[in-house]
């Protein structure tokens, strides 16, 4: 509802795993107009069909509006889907599969007393993939909620490829904590902590856009392995110009033994050949030697005199004193 921000009034996507998939999520989200939530759920779910509005009411209380169970875990207890779509993709290794997206509309689960859902459908889609031969890829079906007031115009498919983009991210979140200090920034300002996210964001870009111009460089525990086998390592094992490998003295092993493929540590070399576009890690330890060729639009840093600091007498005074929250505490208590 920010009007500042660039997509306001404009259809808006979140995608989020099962450990969003309870009431306390989707309840608040269908307060926005254009707001859509695709959320995976577990497979030991159950929800029910909205009959609010097609049962007659009679008598006290409220209408009601659970109609009969649907278990994600009991197909027995499914009945026809709204809609089923079947198309063919195509993995990175080439090999064909199938998907099937069965989809039901208007769907309900149970809320909580501080998140109702009996007004607040969605719909549920079940993803399976299929080999070739109509067998089962994976045995277990992937469940996915989409809720939102504007959630019929996310197809299946749409809402099945979103979901997929979740595993990328989370190879940012897992190489941005351990390669790009993404957590590991102490700061008490909340702009200052979205500040360094926004950085770490476009650090990861970089090393995205300067992939094509990386080059491989191996670890340095590769080295090591390859000089356990004594055999003198070059730039042309590798892929790069140079001298050719040469056996040590002493090494009673043929040049064919030594190029076998047999070996786990020459199948790690072959399949870092193989590789078309070098991943973060790669391009991280290379990122020093792009750098430079690009140079710096900088001027050269020259003294402009000392700073004069802060005025005689200022004082930013004391941080307000602030409760350390736990991962995993109690909730604080209400009072009444």
């Amino acid at each position: 509802n920010d009007k500042e921000l660039p997509f306001h009034g404009e259809l808006t996507v979140h995608v989020a795993d099962s450990g969003y998939g309870n009431a306390r999520y989707p309840s608040p989200m269908g307060m926005y107009e254009n707001g859509v939530a695709v959320v995976r759920v577990i497979a030991t779910r159950k929800f029910h069909r909205d009959i609010s509005g097609t049962v007659e009411h009679v008598g006290a209380g409220r209408p009601k509006c659970f109609g009969e169970v649907f278990r994600l875990n009991d197909e027995s207890t499914w009945w026809e889907p709204d809609e089923e779509v079947c198309f063919e993709i195509v993995t990175k290794k080439g090999k064909r599969l199938w998907v099937k997206l069965r989809r039901w509309n208007d769907l309900l689960m149970r809320g909580k007393k501080d998140a109702p859902m009996y007004n607040r459908p969605f719909d549920l889609i079940c993803c399976q993939v299929l080999n070739e031969d109509g067998t089962l890829a994976f045995k277990n079906a992937l469940w996915l909620t989409i809720s939102g007031k504007r959630r019929r115009e996310i197809s299946s498919r749409d809402a099945y490829e979103a979901y997929r983009q979740r595993y990328d991210m989370e190879h940012f979140f897992r190489f941005g904590k351990s390669k790009l200090l993404l957590d590991d920034s102490q700061t008490c300002e909340l702009e200052h902590e979205e500040s360094w996210w926004e950085l770490g964001c476009l650090a990861y870009t970089q090393l995205w856009l300067a992939a094509p111009l990386a080059e491989k460089i191996p670890r340095p525990c590769r080295a090591v392995q390859f000089s356990w086998r004594k055999r003198e390592i070059t730039r042309s094992d590798w892929g790069f110009p140079g001298k050719s490998a040469l056996c040590r003295p002493g090494d009673r092993r043929s040049q064919g033994e030594l190029n076998s493929p047999a070996r786990p540590w020459e199948k790690n070399k072959q399949q870092f050949k193989d590789a078309t576009i070098p991943g973060p890690a790669h391009v991280q330890r290379d990122f020093a030697r792009i750098i430079r060729a690009f140079g710096t639009p900088a001027v050269s840093p020259k003294p402009r005199g000392n700073s004069p600091g802060r005025k005689k007498g200022y004082s930013p005074g004391r941080r307000v004193p602030r409760n350390v929250i736990y991962k995993g505490g109690s909730p604080p208590k209400k009072v009444a």
